[in-house]
């Protein structure tokens, strides 16, 4: 049997807006072409972002995304594994649960795989609404 090739699931959901080429459903529709091109693709507000990585919630990669992120004023929840998983994708669990530690504010530790930690914070940390 042939096996496909699938596109990591945060790769997919960083690329939807732009491979869809629509606003974030935050921007408000524009009513008249803008004077500038990098104001006609700036959203209306900030946004609300779920940020994950393979190498866990306390790498300096995504702590520095979280950062900057927050400078320019989105609403950024980290949401990652507890420990290094590199090299593990979209691959989940079969474990009917997973431990979780919310060890400070807009920062959620999936004790589980990369895959996992997606499905925590869309199931969970963003229950209400999802992000952006």
């Amino acid at each position: 049997m042939r096996r496909k090739r699938v596109l990591p699931l945060a790769a997919l959901m960083l690329c939807t807006p732009a491979l869809a080429g629509t606003a974030p459903a935050v921007a408000s529709p524009q009513t008249a072409p803008s004077a500038t091109p990098a104001a006609a693709a700036a959203p209306a507000g900030p946004l609300r972002i779920l940020l994950t990585n393979d190498d866990g919630y306390n790498a300096p990669g995504i702590r520095k995304a979280f950062e900057r992120l927050t400078a320019a004023g989105h609403d950024v929840t980290i949401v990652a594994p507890l420990t290094n998983q590199s090299g593990t994708g979209t691959k989940m669990m079969n474990a009917p649960t997973i431990t979780v530690k919310h060890p400070e504010p807009k920062v959620w530790a999936v004790d589980g795989t990369p895959g996992d930690s997606v499905a925590f914070g869309l199931s969970e940390v963003f229950a209400g609404a999802a992000p952006d």
